[in-house]
């Protein structure tokens, strides 16, 4: 991970917990995809949290016969704020955008988990080994690699307006179907 942003990630993740989300489900236009990512950014941008939009890939379904790779916008998210509450919201969060996990890692980079949140199987934590990610951005898995970061990545940055702040927060109480997306 020597990327700069991708970098700076990591040395956030190094005293802070931290996780990785997803707002992409495969029953979605790209349209909505779109929208489903600007709203799970104002959500958590509202709620404080370090952002880093990484192109990457995961796998869907994993674990099931129905298993794929997908590419997506993963988000790395940071509790820079130390507020001790990032796995639960990611845990909601994951929940409302329809993800089968999230990804969940303490301070340090280590004891990383995969949650589920899809409905079938919500609360089943699957433990990852240690340390969570290679030199390459994947995260190291005896079944294989549930998501992969590459190098193309940027930071989310927080709003830094009062108007910035107002906007991002009616953005993360909109409808994700109600947003819209610039061209």
């Amino acid at each position: 991970m020597n990327d700069s942003a991708l970098h700076q990630a990591w040395k956030h993740m190094q005293v802070h917990d931290s996780g990785i989300i997803t707002a992409r489900c495969e029953k979605y236009t790209e349209e909505d995809h779109a929208k489903r990512n600007l709203s799970l950014i104002a959500k958590l941008r509202h709620l404080g949290y370090f952002t880093l939009k990484v192109n990457g890939s995961y796998i869907e379904c994993h674990g099931s016969d129905h298993a794929r790779e997908l590419d997506a916008v993963l988000l790395l998210v940071v509790d820079i704020a130390d507020s001790g509450c990032l796995e639960q919201k990611l845990c909601e969060l994951g929940a409302e955008f329809e993800q089968d996990s999230i990804l969940f890692v303490h301070a340090g980079g280590l004891d990383g988990k995969l949650i589920d949140t899809s409905p079938r199987s919500i609360g089943e934590v699957k433990k990852l080994s240690n340390p969570l990610f290679d030199e390459n951005g994947e995260v190291v898995n005896h079944d294989g690699h549930p998501f992969s970061l590459s190098g193309d990545s940027r930071i989310i940055q927080p709003p830094g307006t009062r108007n910035g702040k107002w906007g991002c927060a009616v953005a993360a109480k909109t409808k994700w179907e109600e947003l819209d997306v610039p061209q």
